[in-house]
C-alpha cells in the first residue's frame, strides 16, 4: 500500500512539474506569429527563464531564443536553410512577470547566444500580458516584434536607430535599417540624426545612410538641415548631401538648394528633374544656358539643351529627339538586334539585295529626315543627329553594321541642318570637353559634316 501511494505522489509530482513548464498560450502563439509575420525567424527554444538566469525576477519569467540563416549566405534574395552546427543570426526575447524596477531587471539579465553578423542591441520593449518584456536583437527585428507585439512604455528607439546609422556590419544592413527606421520619428530626430553626423564625421564613418534619413523626413526642417550640410564646406558631407537631396521625390523647401546643385553640374539629370518637379524652371534657365557654354562631355550638353527647350516650352518631351529615335529603330534589319535571327544570303545576287533593302530604309526614314530638317529647335536638333553619331553601345550586341548605318544617318543628319550653328556645336564639344577621346572625335566629326 505504501508502494502504491508513493508511486501515485511520484506521478501527480511528475505531471505538475510538467504541466508548469508549459509556456503559456500567448507566448507559444506569439512565437508562430512572429515566424509568420518576419518570415525569416524561426523559434529555436521556449523555455523557463529560471533554467538560464538564477536571479529571483527569473520565477514564472520565460525566454524565447530565435534564429536564422546568416545574411552572407543570402543568394539572390533567398537565404538558404540553416543546418546543423551552421553559424546563424540570433535574437532572445525574456519575459518577466510585471515588474516596475526595468532598470535592476536589465543589468540581471544574461543572453544564451552569440548575436551573429549583425550589430545588436538589447531593448526594453515595453508591457504585454502582465510581463516586461526585453529583446536583444537587430535593429531592423527589434522594430518588427515590437511592431507585432505592441506592448505599452518601453525604450525609445529613436537614439538607438540615430547611434545605429554609425553601426559598421555586414554589407551595412544595420545603418541602411536605421536611415529607414527613424524616418518615422520626423522633425524630432532631426537633432539626433545631426549629432549622428558629428560622430561619423570624427570616427571617419560614411554620412550617407545620415542624409537618406533626412530626405525621407522630408520636412521645411529636413531641408535647413540640408542647407547647413551643403554650406558646411567638408567635401564628403556635401557629396552625401547632394546625392540623397536629388533622389525623387524633390523635397519642398530645398529650391534654392537644387539651382546650387545644379551650378555645381553635379547630378545634373537628377537636379533637372526635380526642378521641373518644384515648378523652378524660369529660375533654371540662366543656370542652364551658362552651363552649356563650357559642358564636360556630350552628353551633359545634350541634356542641358533639351532641358532648355522643355523648361522653355512646357513641353514634357523633344520632338527632335523622339525623330532620332525613330529612325534609329527604323534602320534595323533581321539580325541586327539581340534576338532576331541573323539574315544569312545565300542568293548569287547579294549586292541587288542590299541596295533593295537601302531603297526600303530610305521610302521608311525620308519622311522622318524631312520633319527633321524643318525643326526650328536647331540645337536640339543637332544634339539628337550627334546622338545617332556617337551611338555605339557595349551592353548589347547589336551588329556592327547596324551601328555603322546608325553613325552614318546621323552624319547625313547633320549635314542637313544650318552649317554654322553645327559647327559652331561641334567646336565647342572639341574645345571644352574634358575626355581627350571624346575632344579627337568632335574634331574628325567637324572634318566629315564639311
Amino acid at each position: 500500500m505504501i508502494k502504491k501511494i508513493f508511486l501515485f505522489l511520484l506521478l501527480f509530482s511528475s505531471k505538475s512539474l510538467i504541466f508548469s513548464a508549459a509556456p503559456p498560450e500567448i507566448l507559444r502563439s506569439t512565437g508562430i506569429q512572429i515566424e509568420r509575420k518576419t518570415l525569416v525567424w524561426k523559434v529555436a527554444s521556449l523555455k523557463p527563464l529560471s533554467e538560464t538566469l538564477s536571479a529571483k525576477n527569473s520565477e514564472n519569467g520565460w525566454r524565447m531564443e530565435l534564429e536564422r540563416p546568416l545574411e552572407s549566405r543570402t543568394k539572390d534574395g533567398i537565404q538558404e536553410p540553416l543546418k546543423p552546427g551552421d553559424q546563424r543570426n540570433t535574437a532572445e526575447l525574456v519575459f518577466i512577470p510585471q515588474n516596475e524596477n526595468i532598470e535592476k531587471i536589465r543589468g540581471q539579465l544574461s543572453w544564451l547566444s552569440e548575436p551573429g553578423e549583425l550589430y545588436t542591441r538589447v531593448i526594453y520593449l515595453g508591457q504585454k500580458w502582465q510581463y516586461s518584456i526585453f529583446i536583444r536583437g537587430d535593429i531592423a527585428t527589434v522594430s518588427s516584434i515590437r511592431n507585432l507585439i505592441q506592448p505599452t512604455g518601453g525604450d525609445d528607439l529613436n537614439p538607438i536607430y540615430a547611434e545605429a546609422l554609425n553601426m559598421l556590419d555586414y554589407d551595412d544592413i544595420t545603418r541602411r535599417a536605421a536611415a529607414n527606421l527613424i524616418v518615422a520619428g520626423g522633425n524630432d530626430v532631426i537633432p539626433l540624426i545631426n549629432q549622428s553626423i558629428g560622430i561619423a564625421l570624427s570616427k571617419e564613418i560614411d554620412t550617407s545612410p545620415h542624409f537618406l534619413a533626412l530626405k525621407g523626413i522630408g520636412t521645411p526642417e529636413a531641408a535647413s538641415a540640408f542647407a547647413s550640410a551643403l554650406k558646411s564646406g567638408q567635401p564628403d558631407i556635401v557629396k552625401n548631401a547632394a546625392a540623397a537631396l536629388v533622389l525623387p521625390p524633390a523635397l519642398k523647401g530645398a529650391e534654392s538648394l537644387y539651382l546650387a546643385i545644379l551650378k555645381d553640374r553635379n547630378h545634373l539629370a537628377e537636379t533637372l528633374a526635380c526642378l521641373e518637379s518644384l515648378g523652378c524652371q524660369k529660375d533654371a534657365l540662366p543656370i542652364i544656358r551658362k552651363l552649356q557654354k563650357n559642358p564636360d562631355t556630350f552628353y551633359q550638353f545634350a541634356e542641358l539643351v533639351f532641358s532648355e527647350y522643355r523648361f522653355q516650352s512646357g513641353a514634357k518631351t523633344v520632338p527632335e529627339l523622339q525623330l532620332s529615335e525613330q529612325i534609329r529603330l527604323l534602320l534595323a534589319r533581321v539580325g541586327d538586334i539581340p534576338g532576331t535571327p541573323k539574315y544569312i544570303s545565300v542568293a548569287d545576287k547579294a549586292a541587288e539585295k542590299e541596295a533593295e533593302l537601302i531603297v526600303a530604309e530610305r521610302k521608311r526614314i525620308t519622311p522622318l529626315e524631312q520633319q527633321f530638317i524643318k525643326s526650328e529647335n536647331t540645337d536640339c536638333a543637332i544634339c539628337s543627329a550627334i546622338l545617332l553619331c556617337v551611338f555605339n553601345p557595349t551592353t548589347r550586341s547589336y551588329s556592327e553594321a547596324y551601328v555603322k548605318r546608325i553613325n552614318a544617318e546621323g552624319i547625313r543628319l547633320l549635314k542637313s541642318l544650318p552649317r554654322n550653328r553645327v559647327r559652331q556645336i561641334l567646336r565647342l564639344l572639341r574645345e571644352n570637353v574634358e575626355s581627350q577621346k571624346e575632344s579627337d572625335f568632335f574634331g574628325k566629326l567637324l572634318i566629315q559634316v564639311g
